[in-house]
Protein backbone atom coordinates (compact mmCIF):
# COMPACT_ATOMS: atom_id res chain seq x y z
CA UNK A 1 0.00 0.00 0.00
CA UNK A 2 2.75 2.34 0.49
CA UNK A 3 4.10 2.10 -3.07
CA UNK A 4 0.19 2.06 -3.90
CA UNK A 5 0.49 6.18 -2.75
CA UNK A 6 4.04 6.68 -3.57
CA UNK A 7 3.13 6.15 -7.34
CA UNK A 8 -0.19 8.42 -6.99
CA UNK A 9 2.09 10.79 -5.49
CA UNK A 10 4.83 10.41 -8.72
CA UNK A 11 2.20 10.26 -11.27
CA UNK A 12 -1.11 12.57 -10.16
CA UNK A 13 0.92 14.46 -7.64
CA UNK A 14 -2.36 17.38 -7.76
CA UNK A 15 -5.22 14.91 -8.26
CA UNK A 16 -7.33 15.29 -4.34
CA UNK A 17 -7.30 12.26 -2.53
CA UNK A 18 -9.25 13.46 -0.05
CA UNK A 19 -11.20 16.48 1.60
CA UNK A 20 -12.74 16.24 5.16
CA UNK A 21 -15.78 18.12 6.02
CA UNK A 22 -14.54 20.26 9.17
CA UNK A 23 -18.25 20.94 9.85
CA UNK A 24 -19.37 18.20 8.69
CA UNK A 25 -21.33 20.49 5.38
CA UNK A 26 -19.22 23.18 3.96
CA UNK A 27 -15.78 23.92 5.07
CA UNK A 28 -13.41 21.33 4.06
CA UNK A 29 -9.65 20.43 4.37
CA UNK A 30 -8.10 18.44 1.59
CA UNK A 31 -4.71 16.98 0.51
CA UNK A 32 -3.55 15.37 -2.82
CA UNK A 33 -1.85 12.71 -3.00
CA UNK A 34 1.97 14.84 -3.08
CA UNK A 35 0.68 16.21 0.05
CA UNK A 36 -0.17 12.98 1.66
CA UNK A 37 2.98 11.52 0.77
CA UNK A 38 4.83 14.49 1.75
CA UNK A 39 3.23 14.64 5.65
CA UNK A 40 3.40 10.83 5.79
CA UNK A 41 6.87 10.72 4.74
CA UNK A 42 7.41 13.46 7.04
CA UNK A 43 5.93 12.02 10.59
CA UNK A 44 7.23 8.54 9.73
CA UNK A 45 10.82 10.53 9.79
CA UNK A 46 9.81 11.29 13.20
CA UNK A 47 8.24 8.01 14.29
CA UNK A 48 11.62 5.95 12.92
CA UNK A 49 13.67 8.16 14.96
CA UNK A 50 11.22 7.46 18.48
CA UNK A 51 11.16 3.49 17.26
CA UNK A 52 12.13 0.55 16.08
CA UNK A 53 10.71 -1.68 13.14
CA UNK A 54 7.88 -4.16 14.19
CA UNK A 55 7.30 -1.96 17.37
CA UNK A 56 3.45 -1.08 18.06
CA UNK A 57 1.69 2.63 18.17
CA UNK A 58 -1.50 3.62 19.51
CA UNK A 59 -3.19 6.18 17.21
CA UNK A 60 -5.09 8.68 18.83
CA UNK A 61 -6.43 10.99 16.61
CA UNK A 62 -10.68 12.47 16.17
CA UNK A 63 -11.45 11.71 12.49
CA UNK A 64 -9.88 13.81 9.93
CA UNK A 65 -6.65 14.22 7.85
CA UNK A 66 -3.96 13.60 10.47
CA UNK A 67 -5.62 10.19 11.48
CA UNK A 68 -5.24 9.52 7.76
CA UNK A 69 -1.67 10.82 7.56
CA UNK A 70 -0.57 9.17 10.48
CA UNK A 71 -1.94 5.89 9.31
CA UNK A 72 0.43 5.85 6.22
CA UNK A 73 3.22 7.34 8.26
CA UNK A 74 2.95 3.92 10.12
CA UNK A 75 3.26 1.73 7.37
CA UNK A 76 5.98 4.19 5.74
CA UNK A 77 7.97 3.82 8.57
CA UNK A 78 7.30 0.07 9.36
CA UNK A 79 5.81 0.14 12.93
CA UNK A 80 2.46 -1.58 13.32
CA UNK A 81 -0.40 0.58 13.97
CA UNK A 82 -3.47 0.44 16.41
CA UNK A 83 -6.13 2.24 15.46
CA UNK A 84 -7.97 3.60 18.37
CA UNK A 85 -10.98 5.75 19.78
CA UNK A 86 -9.96 8.94 21.75
CA UNK A 87 -11.38 8.33 24.71
CA UNK A 88 -14.56 10.47 25.76
CA UNK A 89 -14.08 13.00 28.73
CA UNK A 90 -17.38 12.80 29.72
CA UNK A 91 -17.93 8.86 29.70
CA UNK A 92 -14.51 8.10 31.24
CA UNK A 93 -16.03 4.72 32.88
CA UNK A 94 -17.31 3.44 29.11
CA UNK A 95 -14.56 4.48 27.03
CA UNK A 96 -11.76 4.08 29.12
CA UNK A 97 -11.40 0.20 29.87
CA UNK A 98 -11.44 -0.69 26.12
CA UNK A 99 -8.61 1.54 25.64
CA UNK A 100 -6.61 0.28 28.69
CA UNK A 101 -7.23 -3.64 27.46
CA UNK A 102 -6.31 -2.70 24.12
CA UNK A 103 -2.72 -1.45 25.07
CA UNK A 104 -2.44 -3.96 27.68
CA UNK A 105 -2.32 -6.60 24.55
CA UNK A 106 -0.30 -4.87 22.42
CA UNK A 107 1.77 -3.09 24.19
CA UNK A 108 2.63 -0.04 22.38
CA UNK A 109 5.70 2.20 22.64
CA UNK A 110 4.27 5.62 21.98
CA UNK A 111 1.02 7.25 21.12
CA UNK A 112 0.77 9.03 18.02
CA UNK A 113 -1.81 12.20 18.03
CA UNK A 114 -2.72 15.59 16.62
CA UNK A 115 -1.68 18.90 18.19
CA UNK A 116 -5.98 18.97 18.82
CA UNK A 117 -6.18 15.88 20.63
CA UNK A 118 -2.95 16.55 23.23
CA UNK A 119 -4.89 17.03 25.50
CA UNK A 120 -5.94 13.90 26.41
CA UNK A 121 -2.64 13.23 27.61
CA UNK A 122 -3.95 14.78 30.64
CA UNK A 123 -7.27 13.19 31.24
CA UNK A 124 -5.47 10.09 30.81
CA UNK A 125 -3.10 11.42 33.41
CA UNK A 126 -5.50 11.07 36.20
CA UNK A 127 -7.71 7.78 34.01
CA UNK A 128 -5.03 5.47 32.74
CA UNK A 129 -1.83 6.37 33.92
CA UNK A 130 0.35 4.03 32.32
CA UNK A 131 -1.06 5.51 28.68
CA UNK A 132 -0.10 9.07 29.58
CA UNK A 133 3.25 7.82 31.18
CA UNK A 134 4.00 6.53 27.28
CA UNK A 135 5.88 8.74 24.87
CA UNK A 136 3.83 10.82 22.56
CA UNK A 137 4.42 11.70 19.18
CA UNK A 138 2.48 15.18 17.99
CA UNK A 139 2.41 14.33 14.10
CA UNK A 140 1.08 17.57 12.99
CA UNK A 141 3.82 19.75 14.45
CA UNK A 142 6.79 18.50 12.56
CA UNK A 143 10.51 20.42 12.06
CA UNK A 144 10.64 21.60 8.62
CA UNK A 145 12.57 19.29 5.85
CA UNK A 146 11.72 16.04 8.24
CA UNK A 147 11.07 13.90 5.67
CA UNK A 148 14.62 14.05 4.31
CA UNK A 149 15.52 11.84 7.45
CA UNK A 150 12.92 9.21 6.43
CA UNK A 151 14.31 5.93 5.25
CA UNK A 152 12.34 3.84 2.74
CA UNK A 153 11.33 0.60 4.09
CA UNK A 154 9.72 -1.98 1.05
CA UNK A 155 7.67 -4.66 3.30
CA UNK A 156 6.80 -7.71 2.70
CA UNK A 157 3.68 -8.96 1.88
CA UNK A 158 3.63 -11.45 4.93
CA UNK A 159 4.33 -8.26 7.47
CA UNK A 160 2.15 -7.26 9.75
CA UNK A 161 0.21 -3.56 8.45
CA UNK A 162 -1.42 -3.51 11.78
CA UNK A 163 -3.61 -4.22 14.49
CA UNK A 164 -7.29 -4.11 14.09
CA UNK A 165 -9.07 -4.55 17.30
CA UNK A 166 -12.35 -5.97 17.44
CA UNK A 167 -14.62 -6.32 20.60
CA UNK A 168 -16.55 -8.97 19.82
CA UNK A 169 -19.75 -9.85 22.72
CA UNK A 170 -18.06 -10.64 25.30
CA UNK A 171 -14.29 -10.83 26.84
CA UNK A 172 -11.31 -8.36 25.95
CA UNK A 173 -10.91 -6.75 22.11
CA UNK A 174 -8.79 -9.10 20.14
CA UNK A 175 -6.35 -7.64 17.89
CA UNK A 176 -6.84 -9.12 14.38
CA UNK A 177 -3.40 -9.57 12.92
CA UNK A 178 -3.51 -7.67 9.49
CA UNK A 179 -0.43 -8.13 6.75
CA UNK A 180 0.28 -5.91 4.04
CA UNK A 181 -0.39 -9.00 1.39
CA UNK A 182 -4.38 -8.80 3.28
CA UNK A 183 -4.88 -5.00 2.70
CA UNK A 184 -3.55 -5.26 -1.10
CA UNK A 185 -5.93 -8.41 -1.51
CA UNK A 186 -9.18 -7.26 -0.18
CA UNK A 187 -8.41 -3.78 -2.02
CA UNK A 188 -8.09 -5.53 -5.03
CA UNK A 189 -11.23 -7.33 -4.81
CA UNK A 190 -13.63 -4.45 -3.45
CA UNK A 191 -12.09 -2.71 -6.83
CA UNK A 192 -13.76 -5.62 -8.65
CA UNK A 193 -16.30 -6.37 -7.00
CA UNK A 194 -17.92 -2.34 -7.00
CA UNK A 195 -16.18 -1.61 -10.56
CA UNK A 196 -14.77 1.36 -8.73
CA UNK A 197 -12.03 3.07 -10.73
CA UNK A 198 -10.28 6.18 -11.30
CA UNK A 199 -13.39 8.07 -12.44
CA UNK A 200 -15.49 7.00 -9.01
CA UNK A 201 -16.53 9.64 -6.18
CA UNK A 202 -16.67 8.71 -2.54
CA UNK A 203 -18.24 9.88 0.37
CA UNK A 204 -17.61 8.18 3.97
CA UNK A 205 -18.45 9.23 7.55
CA UNK A 206 -17.51 5.62 9.05
CA UNK A 207 -15.48 5.75 11.84
CA UNK A 208 -11.85 5.54 10.67
CA UNK A 209 -10.82 2.87 13.55
CA UNK A 210 -12.11 0.02 11.65
CA UNK A 211 -12.59 -2.42 8.76
CA UNK A 212 -15.51 -0.64 7.32
CA UNK A 213 -14.20 3.16 7.52
CA UNK A 214 -10.08 2.52 7.46
CA UNK A 215 -10.13 0.14 4.52
CA UNK A 216 -13.26 0.49 2.84
CA UNK A 217 -13.19 4.67 3.33
CA UNK A 218 -9.75 5.43 3.60
CA UNK A 219 -7.79 2.81 2.08
CA UNK A 220 -9.82 1.84 -1.10
CA UNK A 221 -9.67 5.05 -2.61
CA UNK A 222 -5.96 5.58 -2.22
CA UNK A 223 -5.72 2.20 -3.73
CA UNK A 224 -7.96 2.59 -6.85
CA UNK A 225 -7.18 6.26 -7.19
CA UNK A 226 -10.59 8.29 -6.63
CA UNK A 227 -11.16 11.28 -4.20
CA UNK A 228 -12.94 10.44 -0.88
CA UNK A 229 -15.04 13.14 0.74
CA UNK A 230 -15.05 12.50 4.61
CA UNK A 231 -16.73 13.49 7.53
CA UNK A 232 -16.82 12.40 11.07
CA UNK A 233 -19.47 10.20 12.74
CA UNK A 234 -20.40 12.67 15.06
CA UNK A 235 -21.62 14.55 12.61
CA UNK A 236 -23.36 12.18 10.55
CA UNK A 237 -24.93 10.49 13.91
CA UNK A 238 -26.26 14.25 14.69
CA UNK A 239 -27.82 15.47 12.07
CA UNK A 240 -27.62 11.90 9.44
CA UNK A 241 -28.97 14.12 6.47
CA UNK A 242 -25.11 15.45 6.42
CA UNK A 243 -24.09 12.10 5.29
CA UNK A 244 -26.91 12.52 2.23
CA UNK A 245 -26.52 15.92 1.30
CA UNK A 246 -22.62 15.69 0.66
CA UNK A 247 -23.48 12.60 -1.69
CA UNK A 248 -25.67 14.79 -3.62
CA UNK A 249 -23.26 17.97 -3.37
CA UNK A 250 -20.28 15.99 -4.39
CA UNK A 251 -22.08 13.87 -6.69
CA UNK A 252 -20.67 10.99 -5.40
CA UNK A 253 -20.97 7.56 -7.05
CA UNK A 254 -20.64 5.43 -4.04
CA UNK A 255 -21.13 5.35 -0.26
CA UNK A 256 -22.52 3.27 2.62
CA UNK A 257 -22.66 1.72 5.87
CA UNK A 258 -24.14 -0.66 8.42
CA UNK A 259 -28.35 -1.32 8.64
CA UNK A 260 -28.83 1.48 11.05
CA UNK A 261 -27.47 3.99 9.33
CA UNK A 262 -29.99 3.68 6.65
CA UNK A 263 -32.63 3.47 8.76
CA UNK A 264 -32.02 6.98 10.62
CA UNK A 265 -32.02 8.72 7.44
CA UNK A 266 -35.53 7.73 6.66
CA UNK A 267 -36.24 8.38 10.60
CA UNK A 268 -34.64 11.73 10.73
CA UNK A 269 -35.67 13.54 7.88
CA UNK A 270 -38.82 14.96 6.03
CA UNK A 271 -39.97 14.97 2.48
CA UNK A 272 -38.74 18.95 1.93
CA UNK A 273 -35.56 17.53 3.10
CA UNK A 274 -35.19 14.59 0.15
CA UNK A 275 -37.21 16.48 -2.11
CA UNK A 276 -33.95 19.03 -2.26
CA UNK A 277 -31.16 16.45 -2.54
CA UNK A 278 -30.30 14.61 -6.24
CA UNK A 279 -28.90 10.99 -5.92
CA UNK A 280 -29.37 10.26 -9.28
CA UNK A 281 -25.45 9.44 -9.49
CA UNK A 282 -25.27 7.06 -5.81
CA UNK A 283 -24.85 3.83 -7.73
CA UNK A 284 -23.44 1.98 -5.23
CA UNK A 285 -25.42 2.15 -1.96
CA UNK A 286 -23.34 -0.54 0.19
CA UNK A 287 -24.78 -2.20 3.33
CA UNK A 288 -22.92 -4.20 5.66
CA UNK A 289 -21.41 -4.73 8.67
CA UNK A 290 -24.60 -6.16 10.81
CA UNK A 291 -27.94 -7.80 9.86
CA UNK A 292 -29.22 -6.39 6.41
CA UNK A 293 -33.05 -5.65 7.36
CA UNK A 294 -35.37 -5.78 4.30
CA UNK A 295 -38.30 -3.67 5.33
CA UNK A 296 -34.69 -1.00 5.93
CA UNK A 297 -34.18 -1.28 1.99
CA UNK A 298 -37.90 -1.30 1.32
CA UNK A 299 -38.36 2.15 3.07
CA UNK A 300 -34.53 4.04 2.18
CA UNK A 301 -35.19 3.43 -1.58
CA UNK A 302 -38.84 4.63 -1.43
CA UNK A 303 -38.12 7.38 0.68
CA UNK A 304 -35.30 8.51 -1.34
CA UNK A 305 -36.78 7.49 -4.96
CA UNK A 306 -37.90 11.99 -5.28
CA UNK A 307 -33.86 12.35 -5.27
CA UNK A 308 -33.30 9.84 -8.07
CA UNK A 309 -32.64 6.88 -5.85
CA UNK A 310 -32.68 3.27 -7.17
CA UNK A 311 -33.25 0.47 -5.20
CA UNK A 312 -31.13 -1.19 -7.73
CA UNK A 313 -28.19 0.95 -6.31
CA UNK A 314 -28.47 -0.94 -2.73
CA UNK A 315 -25.80 -3.65 -2.20
CA UNK A 316 -25.93 -5.86 0.85
CA UNK A 317 -22.68 -7.27 1.27
CA UNK A 318 -20.91 -9.54 3.95
CA UNK A 319 -17.33 -9.23 5.76
CA UNK A 320 -15.37 -9.27 8.71
CA UNK A 321 -12.67 -7.65 10.61
CA UNK A 322 -11.04 -11.29 10.54
CA UNK A 323 -11.30 -11.51 6.86
CA UNK A 324 -9.81 -7.96 6.42
CA UNK A 325 -12.97 -6.46 4.87
CA UNK A 326 -15.38 -8.03 2.40
CA UNK A 327 -16.16 -11.24 1.71
CA UNK A 328 -19.01 -11.43 -0.11
CA UNK A 329 -21.16 -9.06 -2.30
CA UNK A 330 -24.31 -8.56 -4.41
CA UNK A 331 -24.49 -8.67 -7.83
CA UNK A 332 -24.00 -5.06 -8.71
CA UNK A 333 -26.96 -3.07 -10.49
CA UNK A 334 -29.78 -5.78 -9.26
CA UNK A 335 -32.60 -5.53 -6.99
CA UNK A 336 -31.67 -6.53 -3.43
CA UNK A 337 -32.26 -10.85 -3.35
CA UNK A 338 -34.93 -11.20 -0.49
CA UNK A 339 -36.58 -14.77 -0.26
CA UNK A 340 -38.63 -16.10 2.45
CA UNK A 341 -38.14 -19.18 4.06
CA UNK A 342 -39.92 -20.70 6.32
CA UNK A 343 -39.26 -19.81 10.27
CA UNK A 344 -39.66 -22.90 11.74
CA UNK A 345 -37.63 -25.36 9.20
CA UNK A 346 -34.91 -21.87 9.12
CA UNK A 347 -34.70 -22.85 13.47
CA UNK A 348 -34.17 -26.41 12.64
CA UNK A 349 -31.22 -25.35 10.01
CA UNK A 350 -33.05 -25.86 6.64
CA UNK A 351 -33.28 -22.78 4.35
CA UNK A 352 -37.24 -24.10 2.62
CA UNK A 353 -39.60 -22.24 1.20
CA UNK A 354 -42.50 -21.38 3.30
CA UNK A 355 -46.12 -22.89 3.09
CA UNK A 356 -47.75 -19.76 4.68
CA UNK A 357 -46.20 -16.41 4.67
CA UNK A 358 -47.20 -15.45 8.18
CA UNK A 359 -44.89 -18.25 9.53
CA UNK A 360 -42.42 -16.91 7.35
CA UNK A 361 -38.86 -14.50 7.59
CA UNK A 362 -36.85 -12.90 5.13
CA UNK A 363 -33.65 -12.71 4.67
CA UNK A 364 -31.82 -10.71 1.99
CA UNK A 365 -29.18 -12.59 -0.03
CA UNK A 366 -25.68 -10.53 0.83
CA UNK A 367 -24.15 -12.09 -2.87
CA UNK A 368 -21.40 -14.29 -3.93
CA UNK A 369 -18.06 -14.62 -2.41
CA UNK A 370 -15.75 -11.92 -3.60
CA UNK A 371 -12.26 -12.25 -5.88
CA UNK A 372 -10.02 -15.36 -4.18
CA UNK A 373 -12.42 -16.09 -1.95
CA UNK A 374 -13.85 -19.28 -1.35
CA UNK A 375 -16.94 -19.38 1.15
CA UNK A 376 -18.36 -22.39 2.97
CA UNK A 377 -21.27 -23.08 4.97
CA UNK A 378 -19.77 -26.27 7.81
CA UNK A 379 -21.83 -28.09 10.23
CA UNK A 380 -20.77 -26.22 13.25
CA UNK A 381 -20.10 -30.06 14.99
CA UNK A 382 -18.46 -32.12 12.20
CA UNK A 383 -16.61 -29.41 10.32
CA UNK A 384 -18.21 -30.83 7.17
CA UNK A 385 -19.81 -28.66 4.43
CA UNK A 386 -23.45 -28.62 4.28
CA UNK A 387 -25.30 -28.92 0.97
CA UNK A 388 -27.24 -25.78 -0.50
CA UNK A 389 -30.07 -24.92 2.08
CA UNK A 390 -28.91 -26.45 5.28
CA UNK A 391 -27.29 -23.89 7.83
CA UNK A 392 -24.60 -24.06 9.17
CA UNK A 393 -21.14 -21.85 10.04
CA UNK A 394 -19.88 -19.34 7.44
CA UNK A 395 -16.30 -20.35 6.89
CA UNK A 396 -14.21 -18.45 4.74
CA UNK A 397 -10.29 -18.91 2.92
CA UNK A 398 -8.49 -16.38 0.77
CA UNK A 399 -5.91 -13.97 0.64
CA UNK A 400 -7.82 -11.65 2.80
CA UNK A 401 -8.22 -14.17 5.92
CA UNK A 402 -5.75 -12.59 8.94
CA UNK A 403 -3.21 -13.82 10.24
CA UNK A 404 -4.71 -14.63 13.69
CA UNK A 405 -5.58 -12.41 16.77
CA UNK A 406 -2.24 -10.97 18.32
CA UNK A 407 -0.49 -12.71 21.11
CA UNK A 408 -3.33 -15.96 21.32
CA UNK A 409 -2.17 -18.82 19.60
CA UNK A 410 -4.89 -21.37 21.49
CA UNK A 411 -7.47 -18.75 20.07
CA UNK A 412 -6.09 -18.35 16.94
CA UNK A 413 -5.52 -21.93 15.98
CA UNK A 414 -9.44 -22.11 17.10
CA UNK A 415 -10.86 -19.45 14.78
CA UNK A 416 -8.41 -19.78 12.02
CA UNK A 417 -7.48 -23.37 11.26
CA UNK A 418 -5.37 -24.68 8.72
CA UNK A 419 -6.89 -27.72 6.83
CA UNK A 420 -4.36 -30.64 5.39
CA UNK A 421 -3.47 -28.99 2.55
CA UNK A 422 -2.14 -25.83 4.67
CA UNK A 423 -4.48 -23.47 3.80
CA UNK A 424 -5.93 -21.40 6.46
CA UNK A 425 -9.16 -20.83 7.11
CA UNK A 426 -11.78 -18.55 9.05
CA UNK A 427 -14.47 -19.69 11.21
CA UNK A 428 -16.47 -16.44 11.47
CA UNK A 429 -18.90 -17.97 14.12
CA UNK A 430 -22.01 -16.97 11.83
CA UNK A 431 -24.43 -19.04 10.40
CA UNK A 432 -25.87 -18.45 7.11
CA UNK A 433 -27.20 -20.67 4.14
CA UNK A 434 -25.85 -20.72 0.45
CA UNK A 435 -28.87 -21.13 -2.34
CA UNK A 436 -28.17 -20.68 -6.01
CA UNK A 437 -24.75 -19.79 -5.32
CA UNK A 438 -25.89 -16.80 -2.95
CA UNK A 439 -25.05 -16.76 0.58
CA UNK A 440 -27.60 -15.78 3.31
CA UNK A 441 -26.27 -14.58 6.85
CA UNK A 442 -29.01 -15.88 9.11
CA UNK A 443 -27.57 -14.90 13.01
CA UNK A 444 -24.62 -15.22 14.71
CA UNK A 445 -24.41 -18.47 16.73
CA UNK A 446 -23.85 -17.66 20.06
CA UNK A 447 -26.69 -15.26 19.89
CA UNK A 448 -29.51 -17.91 19.09
CA UNK A 449 -32.06 -17.53 21.53
CA UNK A 450 -33.13 -21.44 22.98
CA UNK A 451 -36.58 -21.42 25.18
CA UNK A 452 -37.62 -24.71 26.14
CA UNK A 453 -35.53 -26.66 23.95
CA UNK A 454 -36.27 -24.37 20.69
CA UNK A 455 -34.19 -22.06 19.06
CA UNK A 456 -35.24 -18.79 17.71
CA UNK A 457 -32.78 -16.27 16.07
CA UNK A 458 -32.75 -12.90 18.02
CA UNK A 459 -33.37 -10.35 15.14
CA UNK A 460 -36.42 -12.52 13.95
CA UNK A 461 -38.00 -11.65 17.83
CA UNK A 462 -36.75 -7.91 17.64
CA UNK A 463 -38.23 -7.22 14.60
CA UNK A 464 -41.50 -8.15 15.35
CA UNK A 465 -41.02 -6.04 18.64
CA UNK A 466 -40.21 -3.14 16.52
CA UNK A 467 -42.85 -3.76 14.36
CA UNK A 468 -45.71 -2.94 17.19
CA UNK A 469 -43.55 -1.18 19.64
CA UNK A 470 -44.37 2.56 19.92
CA UNK A 471 -41.42 3.37 22.46
CA UNK A 472 -38.88 1.23 21.08
CA UNK A 473 -35.60 2.25 19.38
CA UNK A 474 -35.25 1.06 16.24
CA UNK A 475 -32.23 -1.49 15.44
CA UNK A 476 -31.07 -0.68 18.82
CA UNK A 477 -32.67 -3.69 20.81
CA UNK A 478 -31.35 -7.19 22.84
CA UNK A 479 -33.08 -10.41 22.63
CA UNK A 480 -31.72 -13.12 24.90
CA UNK A 481 -32.73 -15.87 27.24
CA UNK A 482 -31.90 -15.91 31.08
CA UNK A 483 -32.18 -19.16 33.61
CA UNK A 484 -31.36 -22.42 33.77
CA UNK A 485 -31.20 -24.91 30.50
CA UNK A 486 -34.57 -26.28 29.82
CA UNK A 487 -36.26 -23.66 32.06
CA UNK A 488 -35.64 -20.22 30.24
CA UNK A 489 -36.86 -16.95 29.92
CA UNK A 490 -37.01 -14.11 27.26
CA UNK A 491 -36.24 -10.75 28.12
CA UNK A 492 -35.74 -7.95 25.38
CA UNK A 493 -33.80 -4.65 26.39
CA UNK A 494 -34.06 -1.62 24.43
CA UNK A 495 -33.24 1.61 23.90
CA UNK A 496 -36.55 4.23 24.33
CA UNK A 497 -36.85 6.46 20.96
CA UNK A 498 -34.55 9.33 21.24
CA UNK A 499 -36.60 12.39 23.23
CA UNK A 500 -39.59 10.16 24.60
CA UNK A 501 -40.74 9.94 28.03
CA UNK A 502 -43.16 7.11 29.68
CA UNK A 503 -45.37 7.06 32.24
CA UNK A 504 -45.72 3.48 34.48
CA UNK A 505 -48.60 2.74 32.39
CA UNK A 506 -46.73 3.15 29.11
CA UNK A 507 -44.80 0.66 29.56
CA UNK A 508 -46.83 -1.87 30.72
CA UNK A 509 -49.06 -0.64 27.23
CA UNK A 510 -45.63 -1.67 25.19
CA UNK A 511 -44.87 -4.94 27.06
CA UNK A 512 -48.08 -5.98 26.86
CA UNK A 513 -47.89 -5.02 22.79
CA UNK A 514 -44.91 -6.72 22.58
CA UNK A 515 -45.81 -9.61 24.37
CA UNK A 516 -48.85 -10.38 22.35
CA UNK A 517 -47.32 -10.24 19.41
CA UNK A 518 -44.57 -12.50 20.40
CA UNK A 519 -46.73 -14.79 21.07
CA UNK A 520 -49.16 -15.11 17.80
CA UNK A 521 -46.35 -14.88 15.89
CA UNK A 522 -43.53 -17.09 17.62
CA UNK A 523 -45.23 -18.81 20.45
CA UNK A 524 -42.69 -17.04 22.85
CA UNK A 525 -43.95 -15.93 25.78
CA UNK A 526 -41.75 -12.13 27.16
CA UNK A 527 -40.79 -12.34 30.59
CA UNK A 528 -39.82 -8.97 30.77
CA UNK A 529 -39.44 -5.98 28.21
CA UNK A 530 -36.75 -3.94 29.31
CA UNK A 531 -36.29 -0.17 28.34
CA UNK A 532 -33.17 1.78 28.86
CA UNK A 533 -31.90 5.16 27.75
CA UNK A 534 -31.30 6.28 24.28
CA UNK A 535 -27.54 5.56 23.29
CA UNK A 536 -26.94 3.17 26.73
CA UNK A 537 -27.30 -0.16 24.65
CA UNK A 538 -23.51 -1.85 24.11
CA UNK A 539 -22.36 -2.29 20.79
CA UNK A 540 -19.04 -2.56 19.18
CA UNK A 541 -16.90 -0.32 17.55
CA UNK A 542 -18.87 -0.82 14.40
CA UNK A 543 -22.15 -0.32 15.67
CA UNK A 544 -23.29 -4.21 16.11
CA UNK A 545 -25.45 -4.74 19.03
CA UNK A 546 -23.76 -6.44 21.88
CA UNK A 547 -26.30 -8.93 22.85
CA UNK A 548 -23.93 -10.69 25.46
CA UNK A 549 -22.71 -8.15 26.97
CA UNK A 550 -26.58 -6.83 27.22
CA UNK A 551 -27.60 -9.77 28.99
CA UNK A 552 -24.48 -9.80 31.50
CA UNK A 553 -25.85 -5.76 32.02
CA UNK A 554 -28.89 -6.89 32.72
CA UNK A 555 -28.28 -10.02 34.96
CA UNK A 556 -26.07 -7.60 37.31
CA UNK A 557 -28.71 -5.00 37.10
CA UNK A 558 -26.56 -2.76 35.60
CA UNK A 559 -28.71 -1.23 32.75
CA UNK A 560 -29.68 2.23 32.74
CA UNK A 561 -33.45 1.70 32.70
CA UNK A 562 -35.76 4.07 32.26
CA UNK A 563 -37.17 5.80 34.93
CA UNK A 564 -41.32 5.75 34.39
CA UNK A 565 -43.18 9.61 35.16
CA UNK A 566 -45.28 9.95 37.89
Amino acid sequence: MTDVLRNRALSSPERVALRFLLDGELREQSLDYAELDHLARAAAAVIQQRCSAGDRVLLMYPPGVDFVVAFFACMYAGVISVPAYPPDPSRPTRTIPRLQEMASDAKPVAVLTSSAAIGLRGFLEEHAPELSALPWIVTDELPTGAEDCWVERSPHADDVAFLQYTSGSTGAPKGVVLSHGNLLHNSQAIRHAFHLSEDTVAVSWLPPYHDMGLIGGLLQPVFAGFPVVLLSPLHAIERPMRWLEAISRYRATVSGGPNFAFDLCVRKSTAHERAGLDLSEWRLAFVGADTVRPETLRRFAEAFAPAGFTSASLYPCYGLAEATLLVAGAIRRREPLIRRFDRTALIDGIASDPADTEESVERVSTGQACLGTVVEIRDPDTGRPCPDGRVGEICVHGPGVAQGYWERPVLSADVFPTDGQGRRWLRTGDLGVTLDGELYFVGRAKDVVVLQGVSHHPQDLENTAERVGHLLRVGSGAAFSVGPDGDEDLVLVYEIVRGKEATAEDLEAESERVRTALLAEHGVRLSELVLIRSGSIPKTSSGKIQRQATKMLYEAEALDQVVPLT
